[in-house]
C-alpha cells in the first residue's frame, strides 16, 4: 500500500513540475494614447498583436496596461468608431518580468459620415416604408421628409435626372422636390458608428424627398454631412422587356397582381423627347426603340387621375456590343490550389449567330484586388465556343474573382466566382431567450454567452442582434396531443417541429460588448404591438409570429461568429381548436363541433366565445376571397379545455362555400380565434353522406416482418 502511494506521489510531483517548467514565460506592456476631445475611452481598442492577440481600452487618462503577454516581438494598434487606426511604427518586445513601454499614440477624428440608402425604391400602400442609414463622428442628424409630385416634372428632362442623377441632380429639381414638407426631426447621438432602421411607416400614395444632414460633429473643423433619397408609394409597378430594337412594358397592381390599362408611360432616353404610349386591355404597351446606345432607360407610368404613378429605370448592358459573350464556370466556387474550368460562347447581337471559327477571344484572371493572374487567347470553333482552365496558386487570396472577356476589342463580358477556405470557428455564441413564447406587446429578455473552444469567455466583445418575425402556422398543433401516427414520427421530427418561416421582417436591432465573462443581455419590448392580428381574411388572422433572433459576435481578432435562437410571439394566452364532425353538409343539417382551448404551455384552460357562420365568395377580379354577410352567431363555453357546440345550418342555406368562425377572449381582453370551413351541398347529392358512411380498414397480420417471410392482409369495419 505504501509503494503505490510512494508512486502516485511521485507521478503527481511530475506532472506538476512539467506544468511548471512548461509555462511560457510572461511580461506586461504599457503606454498611452492621446485621444481628441470627446472621444469616450470605452469606445477605444488598444490591441497588441504578436505571439497572442489582447485588447484593453484605455482609461480616462488614456493609459493602458496589458499583463501575462508572452514575451515576444508585438506591435500596438488603437482604433475606434471615428477614430483613424494607428499602429505603432516599430514592434515593441516584451521581455520575461519586466514592463515593456509602448510609443504614444494619437489617433485623429475622421471626417464624419453620413448614409442614407433603401434597397427599395417603391413600396405598396399596404407596406411601410423603410431606409437604412449609417453615420459615425456625429452627435446628432437631422432629418426631413418632403412629399412632390411626379406630375409637376412630366414630359421634362429633369425627370430623368431624377431617376439617374444619384449624386448630380439638377439645381433646379430641389424646389420640386422639397414640395411639402411632412415631418423634420433631430436623433441624438454618441459620435459612435451606427448602423440604424428609419421607419417612415405606412405613407400615402405619392412621391418623398428624404433629407439626412449632420449634426454637432466631434471634428469641429470638419465639413457636415448629408445625404439624400426619395421613395415611391404606389400600387402601381411596370414589368419591362427589352431586345435591341423594341420595349414592352405591362402595368401591373403590385397588390391585386392584375394588369392595369389605361395607364399613360413615357420612356426617357437619350434621343430627346420621350417615347409615349397607353397600356391596352391587357396592360401593355410596345416601343419600337430609336437606333443607338440604349443602356439606360427611364419609364414613368401614371393613371389618368394620377392615383397611380411610378418612375423606374433600366441598365441594359451590352445593345451598343456587335457580339453576346456567354461565358460561365464549372462552379461558382473554388478553394486555393483547385482548376478553373470554364466555357464561352460568342453570338452577333442581332441574329444570335456564330462568328467565323478561329476568332481570337482573349480571357483575362483577375484577382480580388484587381490584379491579373493569367491572360490566355483562345480560338473560337464553328459554334463559336470556346473552353479552358486557369490554375489557381494554393496561396492565392480568398474573395471574389473575375473572368474578363474580350472579343474583337468592343464586345466585353465578365463572369464572377468565389475562392473560399474553410475555417474552423474558435469560438461559438449561445443565445437563451428568458421565455419560449409571449403574448404580443410583451417584453422578452435574451441571455448571450460567447466561450472559446478551449473554454475561456469571449471579453469584451462587440455583439449586433437582429430580430426578424415570420408567421407561423404550426406551433399551436403541438399543444394538442399527438395521434399515433404522429407518436411514431415522433424521433425522426426531433424537437425542431415547427415551421421556419424565414428571415421574414426585421423588428429590432441592436448592439452591445460582452463582458468579463464573455456574457450580454438585451431586452426587447413592446414586441409586435404594432403587428394587424385582427386583420381578417379567408384564411382566418395571424395568430402566431415566429421571432429568430440573431446576434453576431466579434472578437478581438476580428472574427464573427453567429448565435441563433427561436421564440414565439402570440395573438392571446391560448389557442381555439374546433372539429367537425361533417365537411360537406346540406341545407338543414345539424353539425357537431368539439372544441378544445389550451395555452401555448399545452394546459387545458377554459374559455366562452361566440361562432359565427359567413358567407364568402371568391372574387375572379381581385383573385381573393370576399365576406359577403354573417347569416347566424351562437354563444359556446369550453370547460377546463373541453366544450362541444351543435351548429343547426338554416334550410333555406344556398350551396356553397361558407367559413365558421370561432372568437374568444383572454382574460385581458385579447382576441383569439380559429377558424372551419363548410361546403354547402345539394340536398340529396351523394356528397351529403361523406364522413357518415361505415368505413373498412385494412389490417395485417403483424407489424413486423423477417426478411422473405409471407403478409397476410384483411378487412373489418373501422370502430
Amino acid at each position: 500500500m505504501l509503494r503505490r502511494w510512494l508512486v502516485a506521489l511521485g507521478v503527481f510531483l511530475a506532472v506538476g513540475l512539467a506544468v511548471l517548467l512548461s509555462e511560457q514565460p510572461t511580461g506586461s506592456l504599457t503606454g498611452r494614447v492621446e485621444l481628441p476631445a470627446g472621444v469616450a475611452p470605452g469606445n477605444v481598442q488598444v490591441i497588441a498583436a504578436g505571439p497572442v492577440s489582447r485588447s484593453v481600452s484605455p482609461s480616462a487618462e488614456g493609459e493602458y496596461r496589458l499583463d501575462q503577454l508572452p514575451v515576444g516581438e508585438y506591435r500596438v494598434t488603437v482604433r475606434g468608431s471615428g477614430l483613424e487606426t494607428v499602429f505603432s511604427e516599430r514592434p515593441v518586445q516584451v521581455r520575461e518580468g519586466s514592463v515593456a513601454s509602448a510609443p504614444l499614440l494619437r489617433p485623429q477624428l475622421l471626417p464624419p459620415s453620413l448614409y442614407l440608402y433603401s434597397t427599395s425604391q417603391v413600396f405598396t400602400t399596404a407596406e411601410p416604408a423603410r431606409l437604412e442609414w449609417r453615420t459615425s463622428g456625429l452627435r446628432a442628424v437631422q432629418f426631413a421628409v418632403y412629399r412632390f409630385s411626379l406630375a409637376d416634372l412630366e414630359g421634362s428632362p429633369r425627370l430623368r435626372n431624377l431617376a439617374l442623377g444619384y449624386g448630380s441632380l439638377d439645381p433646379d429639381l430641389y424646389s420640386t422636390l422639397r414640395g411639402e414638407l411632412l415631418r423634420r426631426w433631430q436623433q441624438p447621438l454618441g459620435g459612435e458608428e451606427v448602423t440604424r432602421t428609419l421607419d417612415l411607416g405606412i405613407l400615402p400614395p405619392g412621391a418623398y424627398w428624404l433629407e439626412a444632414k449632420g449634426q454637432e460633429p466631434l471634428n469641429p473643423s470638419a465639413p457636415l454631412p448629408r445625404s439624400e433619397e426619395w421613395l415611391l408609394v404606389s400600387d402601381l409597378g411596370l414589368i419591362q422587356k427589352q431586345d435591341a430594337s423594341q420595349l414592352v412594358v405591362q402595368a401591373v397592381h403590385l397588390q391585386e397582381l392584375r394588369p392595369l390599362p389605361g395607364i399613360q408611360i413615357q420612356v426617357f432616353g437619350e434621343w430627346g423627347d420621350p417615347l409615349t404610349a397607353t397600356t391596352d386591355e391587357e396592360g401593355l404597351a410596345q416601343f419600337s426603340l430609336p437606333a443607338g446606345e440604349r443602356s439606360s432607360l427611364v419609364v414613368y407610368g401614371r393613371s389618368a387621375d394620377n392615383t397611380l404613378q411610378v418612375l423606374s429605370r433600366s441598365y441594359t448592358y451590352g445593345w451598343n456590343q456587335p457580339y453576346r459573350i456567354y461565358a460561365y464556370p464549372d462552379r461558382p466556387l473554388y478553394r486555393p490550389g483547385q482548376t478553373v474550368y470554364f466555357r464561352a460562347l460568342v453570338r452577333e447581337q442581332g441574329r444570335l449567330t456564330p462568328p467565323p471559327a478561329g476568332q481570337p477571344l482573349q480571357v483575362t484572371l483577375a484577382a480580388p484586388n484587381g490584379d491579373v493572374l493569367e491572360e490566355q487567347t483562345l480560338a473560337t470553333n464553328a459554334f463559336g465556343s470556346v473552353h479552358g482552365q486557369f490554375q489557381l496558386p494554393e496561396e492565392t487570396p480568398l474573395g471574389s474573382y473575375s473572368l474578363e472577356w474580350q472579343f474583337q476589342g468592343s464586345s466585353r463580358e465578365s463572369t464572377d466566382f468565389g475562392v473560399a477556405a474553410y475555417r474552423k470557428p474558435e469560438f461559438e455564441v449561445t443565445v437563451v431567450p428568458d421565455r419560449p413564447w409571449l403574448v404580443r406587446g410583451g417584453s422578452l429578455k435574451a441571455q448571450v454567452e460567447a466561450e472559446y473552444l478551449f473554454g475561456a469567455p469571449v471579453a469584451q466583445a462587440q455583439l449586433r442582434y437582429r430580430v426578424y418575425s415570420s408567421p407561423d402556422w404550426s406551433l399551436r398543433y403541438g399543444l394538442l396531443p399527438r395521434s399515433a401516427e404522429e407518436d411514431y414520427f415522433a424521433d425522426d421530427l426531433g424537437e425542431e417541429q415547427g415551421y421556419y418561416g424565414g428571415y421574414g421582417q426585421l423588428v429590432a436591432e441592436g448592439e452591445g460588448v460582452t463582458d468579463a465573462q464573455g456574457r450580454a443581455e438585451f431586452r426587447l419590448d413592446r414586441l409586435l404591438q404594432d403587428l394587424n392580428w385582427e386583420e381578417d381574411s379567408y384564411w382566418g388572422p395571424q395568430e402566431v409570429q415566429q421571432l429568430r433572433i440573431e446576434v453576431e459576435v466579434t472578437d478581438i481578432s476580428r472574427r464573427t461568429v453567429t448565435g441563433s435562437a427561436r421564440a414565439w410571439v402570440t395573438a392571446g394566452e391560448f389557442a381555439l381548436f374546433a372539429e367537425v364532425n361533417r365537411h360537406l353538409p346540406a341545407p338543414g343539417d345539424t353539425l357537431t363541433y368539439r372544441l378544445q382551448a389550451r395555452d401555448y404551455d399545452g394546459r387545458p384552460v377554459s374559455a366562452t366565445g361566440e361562432l359565427s357562420l359567413e358567407r364568402w365568395r371568391w372574387d375572379p377580379k381581385s383573385s381573393t376571397y370576399q365576406r359577403q354577410d354573417t347569416l347566424l352567431r351562437q354563444p359556446f363555453q369550453i370547460v377546463n379545455g373541453e366544450g362541444s357546440l351543435d351548429l343547426h345550418l338554416p334550410a333555406d342555406l344556398e350551396p356553397g362555400d361558407y367559413r365558421v368562425r370561432l372568437t374568444a377572449w383572454d382574460p385581458r381582453r385579447r382576441r383569439v380565434q380559429e377558424v372551419d370551413y363548410l361546403w354547402v351541398v345539394e340536398p340529396g347529392s351523394p356528397l351529403q353522406s361523406w364522413g357518415s358512411l361505415p368505413s373498412l380498414e385494412v389490417v395485417a397480420d403483424r407489424q413486423i416482418y423477417e426478411v422473405g417471410r409471407s403478409t397476410k392482409w384483411g378487412k373489418r369495419p373501422r370502430s
